[in-house]
Formats: C-alpha cells, sequence, structure tokens
C-alpha cells in the first residue's frame, strides 16, 4: 500500500459514466466497468491442457510475478560461452567485431548434410516459383554476396569432411508487417545431419544477458519524451571467424540453373549460439566506447531487447543528445539505427559532429518520424497513453530462444502496479497528455 501511495497523483479524470483514469508516475491508469449497454460478441472456447502436476501451473504463476534481479550466477555451460567470447572476440581494421562460435566440449560428430540442403532447396525453389516470389527471395541472398555477408566456398575447401562443414536448410519466410524486408530467408541449424546431430547440437547457446524485459519497460514509461530505434541488421553487422564458416554453408543455385557451394562470413539468425553472441557485442560495444558516449552507453547496456531500443529523455533537447550518442557509439562497431520514432511533434536536428557508418557528419537530420502510434518489441506504444498491447500468436519458444512478443496476461502481471483492466482487441487513448 505504502508503494502505490507513492506513485499515484489525486488527480482524477472521469472519461465516461463508465470509466475513470487516475494520474500517476507511469502516466493515466484507467479502471471502472464495462458498459452493460454495449453491444458485445460472445465467444465459446474450449482449450484443454495436460499438465504432470499442479505445482507446475503454481510455479509458472509465481515465476511471472516474481521480481526480477540480477543473475549472479551461471551454470557450468553458460560460464564457458562467457569465457569463450572474452578469449575469442577481436575487432577487425574494417570496425567489424569477428567472433568465433562456442562450441561444446564434448561434442558429438556431425555427419552428411549436403544432400538434405539440396532437397530442401528444390522444395523451396518449387514453392516459391509457386508463389511467384522466386525471384524476390533471389534478390534476397544475392544481397548477401553483394554487401560481403556471403561467400563461395573455395575448391581447396570443398574437400572437407562432412564432420567439419554444415550445409544450412533454408526457405522463405513472408512477414508483410515488415516495413523493410517483406521476404526474408530463414536458415534450419536445427536440422539432423546423416548421424542425427545438428549444428545447433555441438553449440553452446549462452545465458541471456539481456535486461529483464519488465525492467526496460518500466523505465520507458517514466520519461516524459518517448524514442525507439531498431538496429539494422544486427547480425550481420557482427562477422564469423574464418574457422567457423564451413559451418555455415548453403547452397544456391545461379541464374543458369548451375549449384555452388556457399557459406556466410556473417553472424546468421536460426543458430543456437547467435542471440547470445549479438547481446555480447552490443555490450562490449558499449564498453568499449563509455568513455566517448557515456549517456549512450548506459542506454545500450540497460535498455536494449535485442536489436530494439526503448528509450526516453525529459525534454527534446536530452532526446537530440541521446540520438546523436546512440547513432556514434554504434557506429564505432558498424551498426546503425533505424526507425527512429518520437513521442513528440518537434524536428530534432543534429547540430555536434557524430561518428556514422566509418564517416563524420555535422549539422544533419537523421530520419525521424512522428505518430501518435507504433509499435516494438510487440508493444503499441501510444503519443497519450505511454504504451499499450499487441497480441501475437508467435509461439513462445521461438527458434532463437528468446520471443521479444509477449501475452496480454504476462505485461499486466510484469508490469504490476497496473490495474488488471483491458478489452481484448481494442485500446485505450486520449486519457490526457502524458506530459
Amino acid at each position: 500500500m505504502d508503494v502505490y501511495q507513492s506513485i499515484v497523483f489525486p488527480k482524477i479524470l472521469k472519461v465516461s459514466s463508465f470509466i475513470t483514469a487516475q494520474y500517476t508516475i507511469f502516466g493515466w491508469l484507467p479502471y471502472g466497468q464495462a458498459d452493460s449497454g454495449a453491444n458485445v460478441t460472445a465467444y465459446l472456447t474450449l482449450h484443454s491442457v495436460s499438465e504432470d502436476t499442479s505445482n507446475q501451473l503454481l510455479r509458472a504463476f509465481w515465476e511471472v510475478e516474481e521480481v526480477h534481479t540480477p543473475k549472479d550466477s551461471y551454470t557450468n555451460e553458460e560460464q564457458l560461452a562467457l569465457v569463450h567470447y572474452e578469449k575469442t572476440t577481436i575487432k577487425t581494421r574494417d570496425g567489424l567485431y569477428q567472433e568465433k562460435l562456442p562450441r561444446r566440449p564434448d561434442a558429438p560428430v556431425l555427419g552428411d548434410s549436403r544432400k538434405q540442403a539440396e532437397r530442401r532447396l528444390a522444395s523451396t525453389e518449387l514453392s516459391l516459383k509457386r508463389k511467384e516470389k522466386w525471384d524476390c527471395f533471389r534478390e534476397v541472398i544475392n544481397d548477401y554476396f553483394t554487401n560481403g555477408h556471403a561467400e563461395l566456398v573455395p575448391n581447396e575447401d570443398l574437400k572437407k569432411p562432412a564432420s567439419s562443414v554444415f550445409y544450412l536448410p533454408m526457405h522463405g519466410v513472408t512477414k508483410q508487417s515488415s516495413t523493410s524486408t517483406k521476404l526474408r530467408a530463414v536458415f534450419d541449424a536445427s536440422a539432423a545431419t546423416s548421424t542425427g546431430v545438428s549444428l545447433n547440437d555441438i553449440l553452446l547457446p549462452g545465458p541471456n544477458v539481456y535486461s529483464p524485459l519488465p525492467d526496460i519497460l518500466l523505465r520507458f514509461r517514466l520519461h516524459k519524451i518517448g524514442l525507439t530505434a531498431d538496429i539494422s541488421k544486427m547480425f550481420r553487422m557482427i562477422e564469423l571467424h574464418p574457422i567457423d564458416r564451413d559451418l555455415h554453408r548453403y547452397l544456391w543455385t545461379t541464374d543458369s540453373s548451375h549449384m555452388v557451394d556457399c557459406r556466410m562470413t556473417r553472424l546468421t539468425f536460426g543458430i543456437t549460439s547467435s542471440p547470445f553472441i549479438a547481446a555480447q557485442t552490443l555490450q562490449r560495444i558499449a564498453s568499449d566506447n563509455a568513455e566517448l558516449y557515456p549517456q549512450a552507453a548506459k542506454v545500450v547496456q540497460k535498455n536494449f531487447y535485442v536489436d530494439d531500443c526503448l528509450t526516453g529523455a525529459e525534454s527534446v533537447t536530452e532526446a537530440t543528445e541521446l540520438r546523436a550518442q546512440l547513432n556514434g557509439l554504434l557506429g564505432q562497431g558498424n551498426m546503425q539505427l533505424r526507425k527512429w520514432r518520437l513521442s513528440s511533434r518537434v524536428s530534432l536536428t543534429v547540430s555536434r559532429k557524430i561518428y556514422v557508418n566509418k564517416k563524420w557528419y555535422r549539422n544533419f537530420r537523421l530520419p525521424m518520424s512522428f505518430t501518435k502510434h507504433w509499435e516494438s518489441i510487440g508493444i503499441r506504444v501510444e503519443t497519450h497513453f505511454t504504451f499499450l498491447l499487441h497480441l501475437s500468436n508467435r509461439p513462445r519458444n521461438s527458434p532463437s530462444g528468446i520471443s521479444p512478443r509477449i501475452s496480454l496476461g504476462r505485461l499486466t502481471s510484469w508490469v504490476g502496479l497496473l490495474p488488471q483492466f483491458c478489452y481484448s482487441n481494442c485500446y485505450c487513448s486520449n486519457f490526457g497528455n502524458y506530459n
């Protein structure tokens, strides 16, 4: 009760005869009863779940309600991955961070994987041609070569034994909601080889080193001006060490339908250790450049979730400086922030010299959009009501092991102090200006 009194203010707004909103340090919190006279369509759904014991349900409930604390211990495998990263990570002359994959010390032996990759490529080509998307998919793969993110396997390496290489089966995934890449190439590192062992089986996944998502959301609510962005092609801004590139092979067909052996030179989505390596690299960039960009380094260390940034400032001046620092900091690792969103209509202009993508700039404007609402990490952000919720059908066990999409029930429990008040497929707004 003491905590509740410290966050609420006496200001109350009567929105309607049913809904009341109270002002808090987080913004306006609505509560009340649903309009009994409203037209409501009822749906009856039967959902059956089989659980081993009732204790699992109780444990899951308390895990949701648990207050997150910094992790002070790791498993033996997590420690191995962390030590491996610190010992093997280097920064190249091109400004890229180069990584070696963390392998299990008792890893099983890989078998033949090329035949399966051939079958999957043929199936993908047939499917995409039927949907008239094959040409788009070819552009995506060719883009890897154009940007130097992939290369042909040298002839001398083609003779390597099957146990030291892995061919990644691929398929195309369409995401219409994406504003950057509608069709993506997805690699399957969990595909079993002839020995029943996959690439993911021989790699260490590493620990989750991100700040707890509830902490990021609560800190985001405290800012008067919200600022969000995401890193463009984050994984592909991290270079693979040459000794690991043969574990990232894939097959491709040229314009003359000739099949060639290729391999990725950058970190690839779908590999079990990729999220950990990307997160650690982001932390490394922040620590290596904290003296030059102190404010941005704190944001990267605490307010990034995978490639999404949720932060803010108390004024437009502070937001301008923060955005400039973030672009300068990530530019030190050849990473670029995009899709900037700001909860203010004031135009921001960078007035000092900053370093972005190997170049210094002065007095220029980076793309910045003001909208009444946008989405970040599956949450709908409103300029008047802080953030709203986006219901997603994405499974919790995503291929990377980290799912940024969260359910409505978990979020309201995480934020904790929010009233358990919501309507499915609708949102609340216009309860007053958060500023």
